[in-house]
């Protein structure tokens, strides 16, 4: 129709006086051309029509028809219903047809040369539309409208040429009204029409128009998908890291790795900074933890003991003497020589930083290394902590998770303070001599330790009697008791069986006689009562310890006479009796074994004033060497 030739040129001239029926053909052989690669012979005419009538000297009706007549041989393999659903398009590069989404509109009007001049349009009387006419589809606004919908039959609209084409309008006696349009669904903007100019009869000059600019639209960019919005992501939880899952199942107070300034949490840190340590075993990670926080709990760290100290009013906590390899992040705690550290088959066995100015409060997580720790980063044999002056702790619990397999438990002259706990089973050798330790010594908490052989609980503020089950401990032979605040009397001594040395001095609260039992002990070697409140006499039984090297019993209120059984001790080199209530004479069996030949006996030591004594080293208290 013509309405669709107006659009398909509606950049150039608006055709008129043009049959439909040509107009409507021209367009689909023309089409059908290009769409086969045919271009039209006459080539001027691409340019603008101006410049064909000019070159040309034709009228439109001889184009046309010369067009119809070259191109009309030619098979146009498309029909109209396939031109209105895919349009193919040409870029202004002349580039191949690309396939634009099935919508039966172009998205964009190609233009061949944006830069030309605009064309110069003839001025003629407009056509009034009938009253039955359709309205025009094309306003005279620059804004793009919609056209009414009726339900007419229809047509493909054609796609816009690659190429401007202007057609040049053929005068005609009798001008006919354009037919009515179909309506378009989504008419593509383009510049504001110029209503279809009406030409008048015979020769009229033309008055000149200024140039009308035909607005060249933008390009349309093409349609840009809109973006896909990204998933909200759902709310999660914290990933603990590797490390700390690991650990999470044998840590003893995992809350406290919310703190980091806790030992706990800065022990977690330090093992997460070794190399590897994601990869390492639980056993590995909890040998390092285990370790660390012992580290970072006693290194360099103030508590009761140094606060109350004026001699740390002015100075900075002191942190270890010695640390080797501790700070390091790729040293094995079992193969590269930590300080104090010692393993056996990967495990810690034995930990001893004695005399290593620990400060702060000792971990009980030194008990992850126990051997009843299902982690099996240890099989702790020794833990030695002694002359640690400031090291401090007032909750001695975690020795009783310390394990079956420890042996050896010494923390003596440091400041753990409080009662003790149960001991490990299998304890050989305790010492918490001269520590803040006061109390704890009880049958229960040492019921059953058949191994231990070495025990010191001197220098303590016990203030208890010494429990009966010392008596049943098969395989003591050391025990050392003194200035302990020890009470009652020495009935615990019965029963013992491998007692060796036993020395329970300056305890004003422990009297008593001396048990004739106390004989019957035949591996007893050296025994020290001295500075107690004993009473009675030497038992005539003692002449039986033939084994005893040493007896020392100055410093009590014994009575009596010193028996002379006490010369069979032919190995005794130290007897002691001043400071006592004694009397009498010392007998010259005694006397014999301090002269030649035998001269065993190297000290010999009473109260000459009240004992009669010709071969005493010393006569008195304060004269004789018991301090």
């Amino acid at each position: 129709t013509l309405s669709h030739c107006t659009k398909y040129n509606q950049r150039e001239r608006k055709m008129s006086l043009l049959s439909a029926k040509a107009a409507l053909t021209f367009l689909v052989l023309v089409y059908g051309a290009q769409a086969k690669g045919i271009r039209p012979r006459h080539s001027a005419f691409v340019e603008s029509s101006d410049s064909v009538l000019a070159e040309d000297d034709k009228s439109w009706t001889r184009y046309a028809m010369e067009e119809i007549n070259s191109i009309s041989q030619t098979a146009v393999p498309t029909t109209l219903g396939v031109i209105a659903t895919e349009t193919p398009t040409r870029s202004p590069t002349d580039s191949p047809p690309t396939r634009e989404p099935a919508t039966g509109v172009p998205t964009k009007r190609p233009t061949r040369n944006p830069t030309r001049s605009p064309t110069r349009f003839p001025t003629g009387a407009p056509i009034t539309p009938s009253p039955t006419q359709a309205p025009n589809p094309f306003p005279t606004t620059s804004s793009p409208t919609k056209s009414p919908t009726p339900n007419p039959t229809p047509l493909p609209t054609p796609p816009p040429s690659p190429f401007p084409t202007a057609v040049v309008p053929v005068p005609t006696p009798n001008p006919t009204p354009p037919p009515t349009p179909p309506p378009t669904p989504n008419p593509t903007p383009g510049p504001t029409p110029v209503p279809t100019p009406q030409p008048t009869p015979g020769p009229t000059p033309l008055p000149t128009q200024a140039p009308t600019p035909v607005p060249t639209p933008p390009p349309t960019p093409p349609p840009t998908p809109p973006p896909t919005p990204q998933p909200t992501p759902s709310p999660t939880v914290p990933v603990q890291p590797t490390v700390q899952i690991k650990l999470t199942p044998y840590a003893i107070n995992t809350a406290a790795w919310e703190d980091p300034g806790s030992y706990q949490s800065q022990a977690l840190q330090r093992t997460e900074e070794q190399i590897g340590a994601d990869s390492m075993t639980d056993a590995k990670l909890v040998q390092y933890y285990s370790l660390y926080c012992i580290y970072t709990a006693t290194n360099g760290v103030a508590n009761n003991i140094t606060n109350d100290d004026p001699r740390f009013a002015n100075i900075a906590i002191p942190n270890w003497l010695f640390d080797n390899n501790w700070n390091e992040n790729d040293v094995d705690p079992c193969t590269g020589s930590w300080y104090g550290i010692a393993c056996s088959n990967g495990q810690v066995i034995g930990i001893d930083l004695s005399s290593n100015v620990l400060t702060g409060i000792f971990p009980p997580e030194v008990s992850l290394l126990s051997s009843e720790n299902p982690s099996g980063a240890g099989s702790l044999r020794a833990l030695v902590l002694l002359k640690n002056e400031f090291l401090y702790s007032a909750d001695n619990s975690w020795i009783a998770d310390l394990g079956s397999n420890l042996l050896t438990l010494y923390f003596q002259e440091t400041s753990l303070s409080g009662p003790l706990p149960k001991m490990p089973e299998n304890l050989f050798e305790f010492d918490c001599s001269f520590s803040l330790i006061n109390g704890g010594l009880t049958d229960e908490n040492f019921a059953g330790l058949n191994n231990l052989n070495y025990m010191v609980v001197s220098g303590l503020s016990l203030g208890s009697s010494i429990p009966s089950v010392f008596g049943s401990l098969q395989n003591l032979e050391f025990f050392y008791a003194a200035d302990s605040l020890i009470t009652g009397d020495l009935g615990y001594m019965q029963g013992m069986q491998s007692i060796r040395q036993h020395w329970v001095d300056d305890n004003p609260g422990l009297g008593g006689p001396l048990f004739p039992f106390i004989a019957d002990i035949q591996t007893m070697e050296s025994m020290s009562l001295t500075d107690n409140a004993l009473t009675g006499n030497i038992p005539t039984e003692f002449g039986r310890m033939t084994n005893i090297e040493d007896l020392w019993l100055f410093g009590n209120k014994l009575t009596g006479t010193v028996p002379t059984e006490m010369g069979n001790l032919r190995r005794m080199k130290f007897f002691q009796v001043e400071g006592n209530d004694l009397t009498g004479v010392m007998p010259d069996e005694v006397c014999a074994n301090t002269q030649f030949p035998s001269e065993v006996l190297t000290v010999l030591g009473a109260d000459c004033s009240e004992v009669s004594c010709s071969c005493c080293d010393c006569c008195s208290y304060d004269t004789c060497p018991n301090k």
